[in-house]
């Protein structure tokens, strides 16, 4: 008894329940989730992942975002106007279906501003520092982040955050979480297509009317929604409460 007051307790943060993947062992992640004193996770979805998998109700804790903010001073003159920084060669990124969008445009390659560790159809910048990458950010109008299956999603926040246009389809899996389709009925007309991301993209490239309205209305959202959930501190004070709690 006197060594189970003194120990730490364990808690388990769950960012995806990957039961897509064919040898993913789903009852060794049940008995180590079991065996912590509580369950967090990123998102609502993966929440649901982990009680219909493993019968376990985690809480809610989002993840902290990249320091990216508005900061209309850093939206200087540049090439790019769409930015992609996800895994773009993971099949469940779908990064073809913006890519081919982008050329029924007729955007340039030249536009694009890749950002990570992996090449593909754009301007490829590498690994870039949290200042070059807020100043991406800042200065791109679209963040492509068409993936289907997410633990969260923070592409979709860190475009919110900065003013940008996020560009995603209906069927992501965290999409009613982030930008609900009662508040951005945009989204819900986007098939994951390439056709009907063109489209959606397309409504705003040559119309800074409708652009700006829509930036605006995406990050009055974030300030009013995401911010503190997703900042250092909210998180650091949501991962308190449920160690205190125990």
């Amino acid at each position: 008894r006197e060594a189970d007051r003194l120990r730490g307790k364990v808690v388990f943060n769950v960012l995806d329940v990957p039961v897509r993947l064919p040898d993913f062992d789903l009852p060794r992640l049940t008995r180590q989730l079991r065996s912590a004193d509580a369950v967090t996770c990123i998102s609502r979805y993966t929440r649901e992942q982990v009680s219909q998998h493993c019968g376990i109700e985690p809480a809610v804790i989002w993840n902290p975002i990249k320091p990216v903010f508005r900061d209309l001073a850093m939206k200087v003159p540049c090439p790019y106007r769409f930015l992609s920084a996800s895994r773009r060669s993971d099949p469940n990124k779908r990064s073809r279906l913006w890519t081919h969008a982008l050329q029924i445009l007729g955007i340039s390659p030249k536009q694009v501003a890749l950002a990570g560790n992996e090449p593909w159809w754009g301007d490829y910048l590498g690994v870039q520092s949290d200042e070059n990458l807020n100043r991406l950010y800042n200065s791109v109008d679209f963040v492509m982040v068409t993936g289907l299956e997410e633990g969260l999603c923070l592409g979709v926040l860190e475009a919110l955050a900065a003013g940008a246009i996020p560009v995603l389809c209906r069927d992501l899996t965290t999409r009613e979480e982030l930008l609900p389709g009662t508040t951005f009925p945009e989204y819900l007309d986007v098939e994951p297509t390439p056709q009907s991301v063109a489209v959606f993209i397309g409504r705003y490239l040559n119309n800074a009317e409708a652009m700006a309205e829509m930036k605006g209305r995406l990050h009055a959202h974030y300030l009013a929604n995401w911010r503190e959930r997703t900042s250092p501190q909210g998180v650091a004070d949501r991962i308190l409460h449920v160690y205190k709690s125990l």
